[in-house]
């Protein structure tokens, strides 16, 4: 049997959750953070405007078709940066949005382990050594151009 004790701490409670106020990053008990990166509302704007800057780098170096005379700074480093960082903060947004409750600085998917960043790294660097010594294995030039006009595309339909 339920005391009145019980109903008040649950009312109270439910008001709590209710008032919650927006820029809070407190999971509930079932969620919690791996604690590696504080989960505070600090953290994740500034996750979230390192995603943003991160984005925008690699999408100027994407638009622009990397930069002439350097054999690493192509336009593909360029997509992959920018997509990156763009689905980091996609997780973040969607997991806000429609699932306040678990929602916190690990939402981002930027502490996912160490093979995470491990297989990162060796993508990386597979791609930088690839375009330094043998560069004509990541070039299929009618493909390259195709994906790129056609994402430049859809891209223009949008707006």
């Amino acid at each position: 049997m339920s005391t009145p004790e019980d109903g008040i701490e649950q009312r109270i409670k439910q008001r709590e959750d209710q008032f919650r106020n927006g820029l809070e990053t407190k999971p509930i008990a079932s969620a919690i953070p791996h604690g590696n990166i504080p989960n505070t509302p600090l953290a994740s704007s500034f996750i979230a405007f390192l995603l943003g800057s991160v984005f925008t780098l690699g999408s100027l170096l994407f638009l622009l078709g990397g930069i002439p005379g350097s054999f690493w700074l192509t336009y593909r480093l360029g997509f992959f940066i920018a997509t990156w960082s763009l689905f980091h903060y996609l997780e973040f947004a969607v997991t806000a949005g429609w699932n306040r409750e678990k929602c916190s600085v690990d939402s981002y998917l930027l502490d996912n382990g160490a093979m995470y960043h491990i297989a990162n790294g060796v993508a990386l660097t597979e791609y930088i050594l690839t375009s330094l010594w043998k560069p004509e294995v990541k070039s299929f030039a009618y493909v390259s151009e195709i994906g790129k006009s056609s994402l430049s595309f859809n891209v223009m339909k949008l707006f």
